[in-house]
């Protein structure tokens, strides 16, 4: 493990951590049955942990929300959080991180609001923030896709997109390559995990007009084992994939199935030809 200094954020799970240049920023998740809404910062350089309180309104305390840098700002969506006592209920509020200025905004948004939801996914390409999917407290999953223009912060669900788009799923993988967005693993309806050797990897091209779902299922290779809520990023040109859960079934075909966590680390090098 790193050796660092300072206070390094709790013991937690369902948060975010989005990289803003040199600086790792970790938002909120959940510690057991609480949940979280403070802000930490990594500081790479002097490996340095720091919690530290900005200005303005924080979003409420939750866990599987979503975080996307776009530009200088954070944009948080969504997520789960405590509702009347006991009870658990997702949102689809937004809030902004000035990273400039690290002060919390709540900006008012226009068009097609998203449902409420959590362990939806975000990712931003130029100024235009693209979500997938995502699922409800009563287990009720998505594959609706919508984009939020940051510049005039409409959203707006998109419907005009050809081919077939990834089943509803959550906890899915979700990662930006050039002006594609891939989808790849989760948790589907029935809560069964899904792999790329089974599902496929789904690309949406932003760049065709209109944008267009494919898929590929004969990416040569080791493939990931089906898994959901693991962790995804492009480093120079390679995807990596790491961890996650999956489900094994204990037993003869009608025994329980469980979930078990996964340590492996998966690389695909994404040239445009492999997806």
């Amino acid at each position: 493990p790193v050796s660092y200094s300072g206070h390094p954020p709790c013991p937690r799970f369902g948060h975010t951590g989005v990289v803003v240049g040199s600086e790792l920023i970790v938002f909120g998740g959940s510690k057991g049955r609480a949940y979280l809404n403070d802000l930490h910062r990594l500081d790479t350089g002097a490996w340095r942990w720091l919690k530290f309180e900005a200005t303005g309104r924080f979003p409420s305390p939750r866990s599987s929300h979503s975080m996307t840098l776009v530009g200088t700002e954070l944009v948080l969506f969504g997520g789960i959080g405590e509702g009347v006592p006991g009870h658990v209920h997702c949102l689809n509020d937004l809030h902004v991180l000035d990273t400039k200025t690290w002060a919390w905004s709540q900006p008012l948004t226009t068009g097609s609001l998203p449902s409420p939801r959590f362990v939806h996914r975000a990712v931003c390409i130029g100024t235009t923030m693209f979500m997938f999917g995502g699922r409800t407290e009563e287990k009720m999953k998505f594959n609706d896709l919508y984009s939020l223009d940051t510049t005039t912060m409409i959203w707006e669900r998109r419907l005009d997109v050809e081919g077939v788009p990834p089943k509803p799923r959550g906890g899915h993988g979700c990662v930006v390559i050039g002006q594609s967005i891939l989808v790849f693993c989760g948790r589907l309806q029935g809560d069964v995990c899904v792999g790329p050797s089974t599902d496929g990897v789904h690309r949406l091209n932003t760049a065709t007009t209109p944008m267009r779902w494919t898929c590929r299922t004969d990416i040569p290779g080791l493939a990931p084992s089906a898994r959901g809520a693991h962790g995804c990023t492009i480093v120079q040109g390679r995807l990596m994939l790491f961890g996650g859960y999956g489900h094994i079934q204990q037993g003869a075909a009608e025994g329980p199935i469980i979930e078990h966590a996964l340590g492996d680390l998966h690389v695909l090098r994404l040239l445009d030809e492999d997806v």
